[in-house]
């Protein structure tokens, strides 16, 4: 059962992934030319994703700069697990972490649309993966190759899926996007709002009083 205390330090972890991807979009230019219907819907999804992110790298248990300094820099045997496949490609697992990625490929071209958002998308989430699986050294969570490459395909089938959804339903071209690394600065805004601003070890001490 889910308690009030658990709900405040998810809270917690969320607004910290929030808080740089806020300020990013805070500070970049308003798109005048989009209609307001349209800029909601934009507006909508970017919270979406934000509350998508946030619920990813709390479920990888994405390691922060807090863990690295309350546990020291040491790396348990075992915890490095590079190589390919060591679980089978269609165990419960991998399936797991490749629909964990579905939604960032997917929701990447919705928000930066662009004919090059396929492979970007796939990019992307290979990155964002590649992030949490280097941060999870600094706490006790494994490091392993097979789910980057589980994530990396999840981001692909998600970007696949939004790019037949919109050929399917959209008979407009969308334009390119400005810049290729608008989606890559979210995620990374996203990864170092937790990494940098969430002391889970801190604020469960003050919430529980250990």
């Amino acid at each position: 059962m889910i308690s009030l205390k658990n709900l405040i330090l998810e809270g917690h972890g969320l607004l910290c992934c929030a808080a740089l991807p806020a300020l990013l979009l805070s500070i970049r230019r308003p798109e005048r030319r989009l209609a307001r219907a349209e800029r909601i819907r934009r507006g909508v999804l970017f919270c979406l994703f934000v509350f998508y992110l946030a619920g990813v790298l709390s479920v990888t248990g994405a390691g922060t700069l807090w863990d690295l300094l309350h546990r020291g820099w040491s790396f348990p045997a075992g915890q490095l697990n590079l190589a390919l496949f060591a679980s089978p490609p269609f165990s419960s697992g991998f399936l797991l972490n490749i629909l964990l990625f579905v939604p960032l490929g997917f929701l990447i071209p919705m928000l930066w649309p662009g004919r090059w958002r396929v492979p970007l998308a796939a990019v992307c989430g290979a990155g964002f993966s590649l992030a949490i699986e280097c941060s999870q050294l600094l706490n006790s969570r494994i490091t392993d190759l097979d789910d980057l490459v589980a994530n990396a395909l999840g981001a692909l089938a998600g970007a696949l899926a939004a790019a037949l959804l919109r050929l399917v339903f959209c008979r407009t071209r969308p334009a390119p996007a400005k810049s290729a690394l608008a989606p890559a600065l979210f995620l990374a805004a996203a990864f170092l709002g937790r990494f940098l601003l969430f002391d889970e070890l801190r604020a469960a001490g003050w919430l529980y009083g250990f």
